[in-house]
């Protein structure tokens, strides 16, 4: 069973017309739980492929096949055991209503005596047994029912709730923010592997070291892009730089230069080289302090 560990659903109504349309015909058009024209975004996590659709507004609840079994198999053999149960009661309700409608004659075939069948009390109890039993039972069949139907609602409550992380403006802002911590992954991966190294390393010699420590680690195999990384290391900016005049409050003498700050460098041969881990937490403070 495949699971879904993120998963964003976008959703577009129609316009207002074409429900107007849809529901011309009828006197009491149904009231819409939604903005019709308006898109809508959802964000979810950990749903399971065959509980796609219960993400969808127009679900239309039923039975599966396996639930009907479950339902009907069990209830079928109740009902067969109080139909024998209630057997004697049916055959002397069935009997009045032949000896009532065909007449005396039909008990000489029957071999029955005409003084069972007249007393109406018999068939009044007859009667109100076999409708107390069947009428019991149907009831608590549609209590099961109902029953089953409720949890249903409640297990979906409970997918739609405890499984949603965003909706609406928020899930753009997730989503972003999601993109831009696997970057900073990224970003960081390739500056750990390039500091701990004792020889330095070509592209393609990081980007392979960098696939078998996740794989020795987290067990993933996957194909990693180091240019992305590589390239943002090599170029963390542009920073302007201001002189000291633009610094302190007065006008600038020139335009400020703008420059970037490299926390790696290539060298001739292809060869990856990083600032050490004091230089580069200092390049970044001055990056901070002039982007802020």
């Amino acid at each position: 069973m495949g699971v879904y560990e993120r998963l964003v659903l976008m959703l577009k109504f129609r316009d207002q017309a074409y429900f107007d349309a849809k529901h011309s015909g009828k006197r009491r058009r149904p009231k819409l739980n939604f903005t019709p024209g308006k898109l809508y975004l959802y964000y979810y996590k950990n749903v399971p492929r065959h509980d796609l659709e219960v993400l969808f507004p127009n679900l239309e609840t039923s039975m599966s096949i396996k639930d009907l079994l479950l339902f009907a198999v069990p209830a079928l053999g109740a009902a067969v055991w109080l139909v024998i149960k209630a057997l004697p009661q049916l055959l002397i309700i069935a009997v009045a209503i032949v000896f009532f409608t065909m007449g005396p004659e039909i008990l000489e075939l029957l071999d029955l005596e005409e003084y069972r069948i007249q007393g109406i009390v018999p068939v009044l109890i007859a009667l109100l047994t076999v409708v107390a039993t069947l009428g019991g039972f149907a009831m608590r069949q549609y209590s099961n029912y109902r029953r089953k139907q409720i949890q249903y609602q409640k297990n979906l409550t409970e997918t739609l709730f405890f499984r949603n992380l965003a909706a609406k403006e928020a899930v753009l802002h997730t989503v972003a923010d999601q993109a831009e911590e696997e970057v900073t992954k990224e970003i960081l991966l390739a500056y750990y592997h390039l500091s701990a190294s004792r020889t330095k390393l070509t592209p393609a010699a990081l980007d392979e070291r960098i696939e078998q420590w996740m794989q020795e680690h987290y067990g993933l195999r996957f194909d990693f892009d180091i240019e992305d990384p590589l390239a943002r290391l090599a170029n963390f900016g542009p920073v302007s730089e201001l002189s000291d005049a633009g610094a302190s409050g007065k006008r600038p003498a020139k335009t400020p230069k703008a420059r970037s700050t490299a926390l790696i460098r290539r060298d001739r041969k292809d060869q990856l080289q990083t600032l050490s881990l004091k230089q580069a937490t200092q390049a970044l403070d001055r990056l901070w302090d002039a982007l802020f």
